[in-house]
């Protein structure tokens, strides 16, 4: 089959790549509009578009009706598949009118616990703009054969799959990875919390500095050791903090998810975050929910939008059998 991937973030791409393991031979576009991406973002795209053997399209219009005509020229009627993201307004309504008859629409991590409800015509944005592209997104969508890939067990009108981030462990990989985890790691995977503004960075440093604590004795007995795994949007500022508290920062080129695949062996490998979507495809992939742990930020340090998203992030963490350290 031919997949059109209009992806917007390395999470979405890999869930989106992992779907396509069910076909024996792939042939996978990638359409990458160059004016959105940092440096940093467009390398993880690279990099697993190597690994995968993914075709990269680069376009750098400024308007979404370039990008569409330029796309749609490019395509004709030759492609089988399109997979996209659906917080994102570009990929949105590109994949509702280009001429693909089939439509996968893919997570964006825990984000998709709340936000996804806006573009499914369930808005609960009062903007009265915002709910009519969502009126239009579901006309031309409803056109289309769609599948609704996702680790959660969300309310959708779509047919509802699950990733099954197994496939990664035997996956035979024509590119080195660039690090390869000990069995004796402490990961703490970063989220870009404190830069979206939801708590302070006081807050998200205090907290991965406690989680730092929590494994001491492991640590001061020497066979093990404690990695800050850096989300791609971590601040300078925030990374600089956590160097002067002695902790170790690590910078991968790919999603963390590969690497995991690879070290599963290691059973003494840990994994801790605040509120990272990767403890959920760890679980997924066969890591021990016993090794896998979230450090619950209270209701009263956070700076907007507990109430839905974090309660319902933390409720599913429980849920899974994660341990939930207050």
């Amino acid at each position: 089959m031919k997949y059109l991937l209009l992806t917007t973030s390395p999470f979405q791409l890999l869930n989106a790549l992992i779907y396509s393991l069910e076909d024996r031979q792939p042939s996978l576009f990638l359409v990458i509009n160059e004016n959105s991406y940092s440096s940093t973002e467009l390398g993880q795209f690279e990099f697993l578009s190597n690994i995968f053997n993914v075709s990269i399209i680069k376009i750098d219009n400024k308007f979404w009706l370039g990008d569409y005509l330029e796309i749609k020229s490019f395509i004709s009627s030759s492609f089988d598949c399109l997979i996209f993201g659906p917080n994102n307004h570009w990929s949105a309504f590109l994949a509702a009118t280009l001429p693909i008859r089939k439509a996968v629409i893919v997570d964006d991590g825990a984000h998709s616990l709340s936000v996804f409800n806006l573009i499914e015509g369930r808005s609960i944005v009062k903007n009265l703009i915002l709910e009519l592209l969502a009126d239009v997104f579901d006309y031309f969508i409803s056109k289309k054969q769609v599948e609704r890939l996702s680790l959660f067990n969300l309310e959708t009108k779509y047919r509802l799959i699950a990733p099954d981030y197994k496939k990664l462990n035997s996956l035979s990989l024509t590119t080195k990875l660039d690090y390869s985890f000990s069995e004796n790691s402490i990961l703490f995977v970063g989220t870009p919390i404190s830069e979206a503004g939801i708590i302070t960075l006081e807050t998200e440093v205090s907290s991965i500095a406690k989680a730092r604590n929590f494994f001491n004795d492991l640590i001061e007995r020497g066979n093990h050791t404690f990695l800050y795994v850096a989300h791609r949007r971590d601040s300078n500022e925030k990374l600089k903090k956590l160097c002067d508290l002695g902790i170790k920062i690590l910078r991968l080129l790919g999603p963390l998810e590969l690497y995991l695949a690879e070290s599963l062996t290691h059973s003494e490998v840990r994994l801790c975050s605040l509120t990272s979507t990767v403890l959920f495809s760890a679980k997924n992939m066969g890591y021990r929910s016993y090794y896998i742990s979230s450090f619950e930020v209270a209701e009263t340090q956070f700076l907007k939008e507990y109430s839905e998203k974090y309660e319902r992030i933390y409720k599913s963490f429980k849920e899974s059998g994660f341990v939930i350290i207050s």
